[in-house]
């Protein structure tokens, strides 16, 4: 599966190796809440992931993808639980 991550940063051809874990990290993220939140689209998934990433920008990064992850969890769920519930497969 690919996860649409490149746009949170221009510059993925010069990243060092910490930001290349981080990156990493955050496809895993992206790969974790899709799987926690099935009913989504993957492209709403990796744009709440970007979004959340985006508002990180300080020098300290170790902790980023754990923070992120929990913002874009928490924003996802808001979104999933005011979103119609499926029906599909459900007899009438």
């Amino acid at each position: 599966m690919t996860i649409p991550l490149a746009d949170s940063c221009t510059c993925w051809d010069s990243l060092s190796m910490p930001h290349l874990d981080e990156h990493q990290a955050l496809v895993q993220v992206s790969e974790r809440l899709a799987a926690r939140f099935p009913d989504l689209p993957m492209e709403t998934v990796s744009s709440a992931v970007r979004e959340v990433h985006r508002t990180f920008d300080g020098p300290v990064r170790d902790y980023v993808p754990v923070l992120v992850e929990r913002a874009a969890r928490d924003r996802l769920a808001a979104l999933a639980s005011s979103a119609p519930i499926s029906v599909q497969g459900v007899l009438s």
